[in-house]
């Protein structure tokens, strides 16, 4: 899982749905291994508050074939073209 530093400057999760789901797609399409919503929630100031949006984000992608679960929805990563 990706962790990020206590002195990193986080952004705050964005407040419209477009860029909210721009800003989980491109953290996915960024991670060299999968994430869960909790992993992607901590990178951001809301931290655990955003959770519950990121994982119903993730569950979008995984609908529309951008992203997929290997392990029954508990981690997510960015479908990539062979």
């Amino acid at each position: 899982m990706r962790s990020f530093p206590v002195t990193a400057v986080r952004p705050a999760f964005p407040a419209g749905a477009v860029e909210q789901t721009g800003a989980v797609a491109a953290t996915l399409f960024g991670a060299a291994s999968p994430l869960d919503a909790a992993a992607i929630a901590a990178g951001f100031k809301q931290g655990l508050k955003a959770e519950p949006k990121i994982a119903a984000i993730l569950a979008a992608l995984v609908r529309t074939g951008a992203a997929v679960s290997r392990d029954g929805g508990r981690t997510y990563q960015a479908r990539r073209a062979a």
